[in-house]
């Protein structure tokens, strides 16, 4: 964090939005997500969500501004949510 404070020449509100961008979409998202999931297919949802998180992690790699990266993380944020629902709808078949 500190070399993104220089680099992106970061607030402490900016350096804090960056870490927790990811966690508010992830968890934010993965109820609604998990609807989708079943309605879409669980294969579809995950090929989709791993192609968007490496997207945005190679996009967020090149951000040249703070508020770039938040949004950025964000979207890793809706990737995650994604493969995270397979992963908890997967552990739920599996208890049946």
């Amino acid at each position: 964090m500190p070399d993104l404070a220089i680099d992106l020449s970061a607030s402490n509100g900016a350096l804090t939005w960056i870490a927790d961008a990811y966690t508010v979409a992830l968890t934010a998202l993965v109820l609604p997500l998990g609807a989708i999931d079943d309605r879409l297919g669980r294969c579809n949802v995950l090929i989709v969500g791993t192609v968007d998180f490496g997207a945005a992690s190679l996009a967020a790699s090149f951000a040249d501004s703070t508020s770039t990266l938040i949004v950025w993380r964000a979207v890793m944020g809706l990737g995650a949510a994604m493969v995270a629902c397979l992963s908890t709808g997967g552990a739920y078949l599996l208890s049946r």
